[in-house]
């Protein structure tokens, strides 16, 4: 197994959205989003850091496009 470098993790994290960046992302409110995620609307985050769910910025952005959402920021 190779070694992450600093910016190997920076990319990474750079591609991971939080309920905030979301709901940014779709012009919503953040309780929205989160009603999205606990009735199962949203994709399956991919993981999460101190207690906070995070998503791909690029699953977000399918998801948005296959239900008919704009991405507006």
């Amino acid at each position: 197994m190779s070694t992450a470098t600093r910016d190997d993790i920076a990319a990474c994290l750079a591609n991971l959205v939080s309920y905030e960046e979301i709901s940014a992302m779709l012009g919503v409110q953040k309780a929205t989003v989160w009603r999205w995620k606990s009735i199962g609307v949203l994709p399956e985050p991919a993981g999460g850091i101190c207690g906070q769910w995070l998503w791909t910025r690029e699953a977000i952005e399918e998801w948005a496009a296959s239900t008919g959402r704009t991405i507006i920021y």
